[in-house]
């Protein structure tokens, strides 16, 4: 398994996720991403995602399928990165509630910061919610330090 206990628990924490996409061309794009929600007992993430505030992202998705996904702590700034195919499918009972959910955890985060709320709220949209299935081929570790670049499980 890919995703270690302990990956799972820092999943659990309030985290900042950056969604990366290509477009035609190889074109980069980002996104962000409203709700992480790890499937029991697989490498797989269900993301949610504003496919109003992120067109390109969701285009993107829909034609190629590939995403790297950013999940880091404002707080720590533990980080690590997940690769993989994603399959976008619709926002299902109660999943906009979760979202919704993310986003006030987040937002809580910010105010221990004094971070004021238009700073991040442009990008914590939860309008036309979708989510991407990501299921995850390669984790790295993005923490600041010695480990930055290497494969989740690896020595330096």
């Amino acid at each position: 398994m890919l995703l270690s206990a302990d990956i799972l628990a820092f999943l659990s924490e309030p985290v900042v996720l950056i969604l990366a996409t290509r477009g035609p061309g190889f074109t980069p794009e980002i996104g962000r991403g409203v709700g992480l929600f790890p499937v029991p007992g697989q490498d797989v993430v269900d993301i949610a995602i504003s496919r109003w505030q992120w067109p390109a992202t969701v285009s993107n998705l829909e034609e190629n399928g590939q995403l790297a996904m950013t999940v880091s702590s404002p707080e720590t700034y533990r980080t690590y990165q997940f690769k993989g195919p994603a399959v976008l499918r619709p926002c299902g009972s109660g999943e906009e509630n979760a979202a919704a959910a993310y986003v006030d955890r987040m937002f809580a985060v910010f105010d221990t910061f004094q971070m004021p709320r238009t700073f991040a709220g442009h990008w914590l949209s939860l309008r036309d919610l979708t989510f991407a299935r990501l299921t995850i081929a390669e984790v790295y570790v993005q923490t600041p330090g010695p480990q930055a670049g290497t494969r989740a499980g690896e020595a330096p």
